[in-house]
């Protein structure tokens, strides 16, 4: 019996202790240590061999400051390589302009002329150059004089048929007036009918030679015509053929200027710097020789005015007991637990949304917690950096112990209830 009553005392006391103690709640949750504006990402957008490192991991940098060559020798020569062929092309088109305009010489750029009185291949390749314009203008000439000389042939030749022609016609007078007298003889019958005959046929011949010359003479006038429709096509065919070679010369120049550019803006990234003022932080290449690909980050910049936040990930079962503005207590695994004492911080941000860990699967909500300066700054010797494992307790409403034990049970009676 006294049994009953000590046991009936010690559950009264039990439950009433259960349903007056108050327990303070709290969302445990894991954080990392990150910067609040976010590390500054050092990338290079074509990537290559990397020629000189100049910062290790740790290292204070300044805004601009060099961290990073690239081996150029490759840029280098690809830029030679199209400066020389452009080059080469611009002189070409000095040529076919002095040759599309009629000029009696070639026009260099003047950039190109300054080379050429310091580069000899240079100078090579403008002496050729005006070789080539002065072998061409030679070569066209003469052909316009060839023809030229068959039109003058063919009006001496004119000349001569129509002083044949004009001394036929002449004799064709001198025919057709002594034909008048022997007809008039032959008809007191004077002279024999032959001698009529006669005069008649060497009228008939005369006038025949005279026929062949006016048709040569057309002839060589349509000879004349056709040569200098020739020099005026040469002429056309000589400057269609330049203008043509002009607007190819010209679209190549255009292309390769524009690689030109490229060459020269990617000779200018060789030299890779600090995007702002910082501390070097996860450096990828560490030797000379290595290889960066396109848009690879190379390191990141921890800004050193930019102030500290731990970076936390939520259950999704926990995220209905926080809220911005919710204090917090935070512990830095990293340092001794003997000597660093807790932090006090404040949820400022939390994520409208669930994120997702590619890695595990998990889903969360993130939220951030910003730790006052003194917090952070104040403590001693302790050096806070990125990427520093964090925990993270955020108080939430005191709770009986009878409501904690009790939750489940209620919990699985609504879900019970609902299902029913």
């Amino acid at each position: 019996m006294v049994g009953l009553i000590l046991a009936l005392g010690f559950g009264g006391t039990a439950a009433a202790w259960s349903l007056m103690a108050e327990l303070s709640g709290a969302v445990v949750a894991s954080g990392t240590v990150v910067v609040e504006t976010n590390l500054k990402r050092v990338q290079h957008p074509t990537g290559g061999v990397v020629g000189a490192l100049f910062v290790q991991e740790g290292d204070h940098v300044e805004a601009g400051q060099l961290v990073l060559r690239l081996d150029e020798t490759a840029t280098k020569a690809n830029l030679a390589i199209i400066v020389n062929e452009l080059t080469a092309l611009r002189t070409r088109l000095a040529r076919l302009t002095a040759e599309r305009d009629g000029t009696q010489d070639m026009s260099i750029p003047p950039d190109i002329a300054h080379r050429a009185r310091l580069e000899p291949e240079i100078q090579t390749l403008v002496d050729g150059e005006r070789l080539l314009f002065t072998s061409r203008a030679r070569t066209q000439a003469g052909l316009r004089e060839q023809l030229t000389e068959r039109t003058q042939q063919l009006r001496e030749e004119i000349k001569g048929v129509e002083a044949q022609q004009r001394s036929l016609e002449a004799q064709l007078r001198v025919a057709h007036s002594e034909m008048q007298d022997v007809q008039d003889l032959y008809a007191k019958n004077l002279v024999p009918r032959t001698r009529v005959s006669q005069l008649e046929r060497e009228i008939i011949r005369i006038e025949g030679s005279i026929g062949e010359f006016i048709a040569r003479i057309a002839q060589s006038r349509g000879r004349i015509s056709e040569t200098e429709l020739q020099i005026i096509q040469l002429d056309k065919d000589r400057a269609t053929e330049v203008a043509k070679e002009v607007r190819e010369v010209e679209t190549r120049i255009s292309e390769l200027a524009e690689r030109r550019t490229a060459a020269e803006d990617q000779l200018r990234r060789v030299d890779v710097r600090a995007p702002g003022a910082g501390f070097v932080h996860q450096l990828v290449v560490h030797t000379v020789g290595g290889v960066i690909s396109p848009g690879e980050t190379v390191m990141q910049i921890v800004p050193e005015t930019d102030a500290l936040m731990i970076e936390a990930r939520i259950s999704p079962s926990d995220i209905d007991q926080l809220y911005i503005g919710q204090e917090t207590r935070v512990r830095f695994s990293a340092f001794s637990q003997r000597t660093t004492p807790e932090f006090k911080g404040t949820i400022f941000r939390i994520s409208a949304d669930l994120s997702r860990d590619e890695k595990t699967g998990l889903s969360f909500y993130t939220a951030g917690i910003r730790v006052p300066e003194v917090g952070l700054h104040g403590a001693s010797d302790l050096k806070l950096m990125p990427g520093m494992p964090a925990e993270v307790f955020a108080t939430t409403s005191e709770r009986t112990v009878a409501q904690v034990l009790l939750k489940p049970l209620f919990d699985h009676m609504n879900r019970s209830l609902r299902e029913d």
